[in-house]
């Protein structure tokens, strides 16, 4: 088992000791309420339909936001974060072009 795996193990079942439910596995991560994507390695997450990941200092914090529905708040806070990655971009065209992409397609079922 390599490590990838072992961490994405224990974010589960630190997900499912805070009795969340809605848990799919992804390529990148663990998908949770097709709400957020939890990265498999490291202490990020993002907003599906957005490309800037987050940092997030400990995983029951996250996981109270996500039963209180306030996950976009949260995620807006910690954008700011220190540990957050910069999200700054080369090509601000490519940019543009993809956050809107993403921000047209982002929960059209819904």
């Amino acid at each position: 088992m390599s490590f990838g795996y072992l961490n994405e193990y224990r974010k589960i079942n630190s997900l499912k000791k805070h009795e969340i439910k809605n848990i799919k596995k992804a390529y990148q991560g663990i998908i949770v309420n097709d709400i957020i994507l939890i990265a498999k390695n490291k202490n990020r997450f993002k907003l599906l339909g957005k490309l800037d990941w987050v940092y997030y200092p400990r995983i029951n914090i996250l996981c109270d936001n996500i039963k209180n529905n306030t996950v976009k708040e949260y995620y807006e806070e910690l954008i700011l974060h220190e540990k957050s990655p910069p999200n700054e971009w080369k090509d601000k065209n490519k940019e543009k072009k993809l956050k809107e992409f993403y921000d047209n397609r982002q929960f059209k079922s819904k």
